[in-house]
């Protein structure tokens, strides 16, 4: 079995991963992209800039957070994957996939805000039971832990928020975070899951994909 979260950062993803794997009686591998990326690669390869500020070179290789201004006059950051940060991301989800395909229950915590990532997980997600799971929490309460992290730019999930509304829209379920604990939202999903045993939304994102239109 797959649990699939999606959602920006700074919604509770991590940790409501965490509690399924706690909770459940499958012993779940929890697989976090941007988990293994910031052990990977030091913060220092990640540049932070504005509008029309220009990366330095090696720093453009790796992963870019481009400050820009909403429509709504907030300041939000949008991740931009230079060439070696896509490749890096691709092999993880690579190893990811090949640990789905021997058969291993994984909970996948990610945040899709490309196109370009979902056809890397095609192959081992469309033929497999997967619970496509949306977890979400109001503006100012994400804000409000992004700040507390303290390991974040202050608009980074608004701005990847924008993304990942854009390209996925159907789920098996959405969970707000927002007033419940990291134990609820996981018995909320176990309890889903127990009670619908044939999950449809992988199969309906993946008619859009195909392993054809990578996006290197």
């Amino acid at each position: 079995m797959i649990i699939f979260l999606n959602g920006t950062s700074s919604t509770g993803k991590s940790s409501v991963a965490r509690e399924l794997m706690r909770q459940s009686q499958i012993p779940f591998l929890h697989y976090a992209s941007d988990h293994l990326l910031n052990f990977w690669i030091d913060s220092k390869f990640v540049n932070s800039f504005k509008g029309e500020q220009k990366p330095q070179k090696w720093q453009a290789e790796w992963f870019c957070r481009q400050q820009a201004i909403d429509k709504n006059g907030h300041a939000v950051f949008h991740i931009k994957n230079g060439k070696k940060g896509w490749t890096l991301y691709c092999d993880l989800v690579k190893a990811a996939c090949d640990l789905m395909d021997k058969g291993y229950d994984m909970i996948v915590d990610e945040v899709i805000i490309s196109e370009s990532q979902i056809p890397l997980y095609y192959s081992s997600l469309i033929n497999k039971y997967v619970y496509m799971v949306y977890i979400y929490c109001e503006n100012i309460e994400m804000e409000r832990r992004e700040k507390k992290r303290g390991d974040r730019n202050i608009g980074l999930s608004r701005g990847l928020l924008e993304d990942v509304d854009k390209i996925i829209n159907t789920y098996d379920l959405k969970i707000d975070t927002t007033h419940l604990s990291a134990a609820e939202c996981a018995r909320s999903i176990l309890n889903f899951i127990e009670s619908n045993p044939k999950p449809t939304a992988v199969k309906k994102l993946m008619e859009r994909y195909s392993q054809d239109c990578i996006v290197e």
